[in-house]
């Protein structure tokens, strides 16, 4: 099992605006895993209320790739398992895993 990360910014057709703050793009994270020539999408976005960062995202898919690239796992539930601590920080980052998974 192979993970990639991707960070792109994908800009708004309009300014999307809320009380705090107004932004024309949306950070994202695409998480990419592989196996044997077929490979799943996952995808999360910041959100600076829940003080869900580009940064912070990356570093907790770091943290587990070791368990991800093992192939120690066979459902999204065994990954979720083996991954919980290093996850219960970051659900958006776990939620990207998931979809990929």
């Amino acid at each position: 099992m192979k993970l990639d990360i991707f960070v792109k910014e994908l800009p708004l057709k309009h300014t999307f605006t809320i009380a705090h703050q107004s932004r024309d793009f949306q950070e994202t994270v695409i998480v990419q895993l592989e196996d044997r020539g077929y490979y799943g999408l996952g995808e999360c976005t910041t959100n600076p209320f829940y003080g869900i960062t580009v940064e912070n995202i990356v570093s907790t898919l770091e943290k587990s790739r070791k368990n991800i690239e093992s192939g120690q796992w066979a459902t999204p539930h065994e990954l979720w398992e083996m991954n919980k601590t290093v996850f219960s920080y970051n659900p958006f980052a776990q939620c990207a895993l998931d979809e990929a998974a």
